[in-house]
C-alpha cells in the first residue's frame, strides 16, 4: 500500500500524463525531484489576490454573475470510491478561486499565466474536476454543488508605466470554460490508484529527464 494516500489534483494532470514510474515513487517511497517555480508562484498570488471577493464580471463577460467567495483555499474530499468499493485515498488539494454563483451553485477557477492563450481546457480537466470532486463530497464542511470549471489565462500583451513610477506588464485575460465530466475522473481515479498500488515501480517512460539523472548518476557512481 502506498505511503500517500492524499492524491493531489496536479498529479492528476501533470504526475499521471508524465512518467509512471515517477508517480510510483512519489507515492510509494516520498521521492520528488526538486522543482522551482517562483515566478510561476508570485503570479498565480497576485491573480488570486486580484480577485478576492471579485464580481464575476470583473474576470469574464462569459461567466455567470456571481461572487469569488473564497481563494487559495485547502479543500480534502471524502474516501473516493472506485467501482463501488471504497478506497483508502482522498483528493487533497488548493484550489485558486471559488465563486458563488447568484443561482447558488459554485465554480471552480484556476488562474494560470501563459504566453499564449491556446486552449489548455482538455489538459487541465482532470485537475478542475478533482477539485470540483473534493467540493462536491467534503471530509468536513458542507457539500457544494459545482456548476463550473475553467481557466482564467493572463497572456502577457506589454508593459506600461515608466521608471520614476514604476513598470507594469498589461495583460490580457481569456477565459477557457471546462465541462464537467466525473465519470472521466472516475476512470483516471481507477487508473492512477493502479499505477500507485503495484508492488513493483513501472516502466520508465522514454524520455524522462528525472530518471535520466538519477540513472547517470548510478552508473557513474555517484
Amino acid at each position: 500500500m502506498p505511503t500517500k494516500l492524499f492524491i493531489s489534483p496536479s498529479d492528476l494532470t501533470f504526475g499521471f500524463s508524465g512518467c509512471h514510474r515517477c508517480l510510483w515513487l512519489k507515492y510509494n517511497l516520498g521521492v520528488t525531484a526538486p522543482m522551482t517555480m517562483p515566478l510561476v508562484r508570485t503570479l498565480s498570488e497576485l491573480q488570486e489576490s486580484r480577485f478576492r471577493s471579485a464580481a464575476t464580471a470583473e474576470m469574464s463577460r462569459a461567466l455567470a454573475a456571481g461572487t469569488v467567495v473564497s481563494a487559495g483555499a485547502w479543500v480534502q474530499s471524502t474516501p473516493i470510491v472506485i467501482d463501488g468499493t471504497p478506497t483508502q485515498f482522498r483528493i487533497r488539494g488548493k484550489y485558486d478561486l471559488l465563486v458563488q454563483f447568484d443561482d447558488g451553485t459554485h465554480g471552480v477557477i484556476d488562474c494560470k499565466v501563459s504566453g499564449s492563450p491556446d486552449d489548455k481546457a482538455d489538459f487541465y480537466r482532470p485537475q478542475l474536476e478533482a477539485y470540483a470532486f473534493a467540493l462536491e463530497s467534503p471530509e468536513n464542511g458542507d457539500a457544494k454543488r459545482i456548476s463550473t470549471t475553467g481557466l482564467l489565462v493572463w497572456t502577457p500583451s506589454g508593459v506600461t508605466g515608466d521608471a520614476a513610477n514604476g513598470y507594469g506588464f498589461a495583460v490580457d485575460a481569456f477565459w477557457q470554460p471546462i465541462a464537467r465530466q466525473p465519470e472521466r475522473l472516475h476512470d483516471l481515479l481507477r487508473d492512477f490508484i493502479a499505477v500507485i498500488s503495484t508492488e513493483q515501480p513501472p516502466q520508465i517512460k522514454d524520455g524522462c529527464r528525472d530518471c535520466g539523472y538519477v540513472k547517470a548518476r548510478t552508473d557513474a557512481g555517484l
